[in-house]
C-alpha cells in the first residue's frame, strides 16, 4: 500500500512539473550534445561492466568460506539477481535469483550473506548522503546542525565495523537453520571499501551523463546533490521498475532547487538506470536458464 501510494505520488509530481508547466528543454540541443559527447557516453556504457565486475568481486569474496566461485560463475549470479529482481514484487527475485545458482545446502546461509552485501552498500549510501546533504542544505529550507549529520555517519560505520555487531534482525532466521554466520573484521572492510569503489562508479557516471545533458556545477555540487538523491532513494520502498519513476522524480526536485535542471537530471537519470539495471536484466536473460519458481518464492516467505 506504502509503495502503491509512493508511485503514485512520484507519478502526479512528475506530471506536474513536466507536463503541467512549460518544459524548457531545447531536445534538438539535447540531442546535438549527444550526438557531439558520444565519448562520454561511451565512457558511461564502458563503466556499467566495471561497475557488475565490483559487485561480483563483492559476492565471491563473502561466499569464499561457504562456497568456492569462478568469478564468471559469481557475475552469473549476480545477472541473474537483477533479471529475476525486475520481474518480481519488492525486488525480492534479486536475492533469489543468486542463491538459487549455488549448492542447495549453501543457500540459506547465501542469503544471510547477500543480506549483509545489500546492508553494506546501504550503509555507504547512508553515510554519503548525510555527508552530501551537509554540503548543499544552505539551498534547502529543512536543515540538520552539521555535527548531528556527521556523528549519525560515523555511529553507522562502527556499528558495521565493530566485532558485536550481529545482525539482530535475522537472528531468528539463523537460529531456525542452525547456521553459525560470522564475518570477520577484514572482510567487512574488504566489503565496505568495494562497497564504497562502486558507490563512487555510480556517482562517477551521472555526473558525466549531467554533463553531457548540459548541466554544469561545482565538482562539490555534483556530488552533494547526487548523494543526496541516492540516500532518499534508498530509502523508499520500491520495485525495480517503480524506481525509476522515484529517481526520476527525486533529481527533478533536488536539482531543480540547485540550478533550475530539473528536466536534464530527470533524462540523465533515466539514462543512468537504462545503462546499470535494464541492460544487464536484458543480459541476464540469456545467463538465468530454467527457474524453479516454487523455490523462489519460498525464498520470498523467509
Amino acid at each position: 500500500m506504502l509503495s502503491a501510494l509512493i508511485i503514485v505520488s512520484c507519478a502526479y509530481y512528475l506530471q506536474n512539473e513536466l507536463f503541467g508547466k512549460a518544459i524548457e528543454i531545447n531536445f534538438n540541443k539535447l540531442i546535438y550534445q549527444l550526438r557531439n559527447g558520444w565519448l562520454l557516453l561511451l565512457l558511461v556504457v564502458l563503466l556499467m561492466p566495471l561497475n557488475w565486475a565490483i559487485e561480483t568481486v563483492k559476492w565471491k569474496l563473502i561466499l569464499n568460506d561457504v562456497e568456492k566461485l569462478t568469478f564468471l560463475f559469481a557475475l552469473r549470479s549476480a545477472i541473474s539477481g537483477i533479471t529475476l529482481g525486475i520481474v518480481t514484487p519488492n525486488g525480492i527475485g534479486d536475492y533469489g535469483g543468486r542463491v538459487l545458482s549455488l549448492k542447495s545446502e549453501t543457500r540459506s546461509t547465501a542469503l544471510f550473506l547477500n543480506g549483509f552485501l545489500s546492508l553494506s552498500q546501504l550503509l555507504v549510501t547512508v553515510i554519503c548522503g548525510l555527508l552530501g546533504y551537509s554540503i548543499i542544505q544552505d539551498s534547502f529550507s529543512f536543515q540538520v546542525p552539521k555535527p548531528i549529520l556527521y556523528g549519525l555517519g560515523a555511529v553507522l560505520l562502527f556499528g558495521f565495523l565493530t566485532k558485536r555487531f550481529k545482525f539482530r534482525f535475522l537472528s531468528s532466521f539463523i537460529k531456525s537453520r542452525g547456521l553459525q554466520i560470522r564475518i570477520e573484521l577484514e572482510n567487512r572492510i574488504k566489503v565496505l571499501f568495494l562497497s564504497i569503489l562502486r558507490y563512487f562508479v555510480f556517482c562517477f557516471q551521472y555526473i558525466l551523463l549531467l554533463k553531457l545533458c548540459g548541466v554544469e556545477l561545482s565538482l562539490l555540487d555534483y556530488l552533494g546533490t547526487i548523494s543526496t538523491i541516492f540516500l532518499v532513494v534508498a530509502i523508499v520502498p520500491t520495485g525495480w521498475f517503480s524506481n525509476l519513476l522515484v529517481r526520476g522524480s527525486v533529481s527533478y526536485y533536488f536539482f531543480e532547487q540547485i540550478g533550475n535542471f530539473g528536466e536534464l537530471a530527470v533524462v540523465a537519470s533515466s539514462v543512468l538506470w537504462i545503462i546499470n539495471l535494464f541492460v544487464p536484466a536484458i543480459i541476464g536473460l540469456f545467463f538465468i536458464g530454467k527457474v524453479d519458481w516454487i523455490q523462489l518464492f519460498k525464498f520470498k516467505r523467509l
